[in-house]
């Protein structure tokens, strides 16, 4: 990143995967009308958690993504069992993402009654 790119502007999605929802998550990418209000130039990925809330046993495998709906790269998967969490930091997975991509967090285990995974997603404004 250029030395004339500041950051500002944390930003923090809060997901839940259950049960009755779908099993990924995502952020939502700059090129829509609503980040497009920020007036920022790009995203920085700067982080996230996961914890597994579930009241069922079953480890769950959580891959990490960015992706632009169409072709997406794999940062990170990891399996976690019940009451554990995972922590990916903006030193090790930072990223910035074009205007049309964004991270997406994913289960590949089919969701059962009683898993609860909770999602914090963290990025940073890029402006000049």
């Amino acid at each position: 990143m250029p030395e004339s790119y500041k950051t500002t502007n944390f930003a923090t999605t809060y997901k839940t995967i259950t049960f009755l929802s779908s099993a990924a998550k995502s952020t939502t990418a700059l090129g829509t009308s609503k980040t497009k209000a920020r007036s920022n130039i790009r995203t920085l990925f700067s982080g996230a958690v996961i914890y597994n809330k579930s009241t069922s046993t079953q480890p769950l495998t959580v891959t990490i993504k960015v992706t632009n709906g169409t072709v997406s790269y794999e940062l990170d998967s990891v399996t976690i069992l019940q009451g554990d969490s995972a922590a990916w930091t903006e030193e090790e997975y930072g990223v910035v993402l074009d205007t049309d991509q964004y991270i997406q967090i994913e289960v590949t285990e089919t969701i059962a009654n009683g898993d609860v995974l909770n999602i914090f997603i963290r990025s940073k404004d890029i402006y000049q």
